[in-house]
């Protein structure tokens, strides 16, 4: 009996987090963040400015912002080719350790938020810029 009420506990929490998108409630709930959205790219002085949506959730702590070369290489690739750039409590990110700023090369953005108790969202999509 007890483990049938731990498995349902369990589950209405999974729904609770996938269905609920109420900052306070997401906290009392255990849930992680959403997911970081909205990021735009723009090419600036051979610099990258990345700027996204705020997170609203009232337990928020910070993003966690990577970098790769390759298409498609989060998070599984070593971290040479898939390099945390920054981390920041922003939604802005101005990305100036270019090591090539001509067009035979293309850079690929994803980024996580991570609440006060450490859960982290799921990855943003993968943006580029080439």
């Amino acid at each position: 009996m007890k483990k049938l009420l731990m498995i349902i506990l369990f589950n209405i929490l999974i729904i609770s987090c996938s269905q609920i998108k109420i900052g306070s409630i997401n906290e009392e709930l255990g849930c992680p963040p959403d997911r970081p959205s909205g990021l735009t790219i723009q090419y600036i002085s051979n610099n990258i400015e990345l700027n996204w949506s705020d997170n609203i959730e009232s337990d928020f702590k910070e993003y966690k912002i990577y970098r790769s070369i390759e298409k498609y290489s989060f998070p599984y690739t070593y971290i040479e080719r898939n390099k945390l750039l920054s981390t920041t409590s922003e939604s802005y990110f101005l990305d100036t350790n270019l090591a090539y700023t001509n067009s035979d090369y293309s850079y690929y953005y994803r980024i996580y938020a991570v609440d006060i108790e450490g859960l982290r969202s799921d990855y943003s999509y993968e943006y580029y810029w080439f």
